[in-house]
This record gives C-alpha cells, sequence and structure tokens, in this order.
C-alpha cells in the first residue's frame, strides 16, 4: 500500500527465493541524511532459514545506528553480491 516501500527479489531455476531486498520509506530518507558512510556486515546467519542477513547501516547525527536497507542472501557467491549491491543503489535512486 506504501508506493514508496521498495522491494526486489531474485528466483532460481526452480523459482526458490535466492536473494531478497527491502527498504522503506524511512531508510531512504536516514540513506539521504547520513548515507556518506555506510557498513555493509554479512557475518549473521538467520536460523529459519539458513540465509545470509546483509544489512546496510549508517550512522544518525545522534552516533545512533540506523538500517538503511536490507538483504538475505542464499549463497556467498560474487552474482550474489552484485545483484545486492545494484539493486541497493536502485532502491536509492542510483545515489
Amino acid at each position: 500500500m506504501n508506493k514508496t516501500f521498495f522491494y526486489k527479489f531474485k528466483l532460481d531455476e526452480d523459482d526458490c527465493l535466492t536473494c531478497f531486498f527491502w527498504r522503506d520509506t524511512q531508510m531512504k530518507c536516514n540513506y539521504m541524511l547520513f548515507g556518506d558512510l555506510a557498513v555493509f556486515d554479512t557475518t549473521y546467519r538467520t536460523n529459519c532459514c539458513e540465509m545470509i542477513c546483509a544489512p546496510f547501516v549508517c550512522m544518525n547525527h545522534h552516533t545512533k545506528n540506523v538500517m538503511v536497507g536490507c538483504g538475505f542472501l542464499m549463497n556467498e557467491k560474487i552474482e550474489s553480491f552484485v545483484w545486492l549491491f545494484e539493486t541497493f543503489l536502485e532502491a536509492m535512486g542510483n545515489v
């Protein structure tokens, strides 16, 4: 229902989910305000679906972390990360 909410996903040849990314309106606003430095870390693996959690985080003017996007990847292949970063740029208006 929110026209500024963004999500994108990728399926494999068996129609199984391999990559997923989302960000809401506030995340994009935070990125536009605080996106000078973004941190990306994939060290956490979710328990439910065994997908890699890939949050994009910035720091606001109160030195608090704000998430500006979040992806989930099925594997750590280069193609998956290329898809994720290209999707992140698309979600942020190529900024």
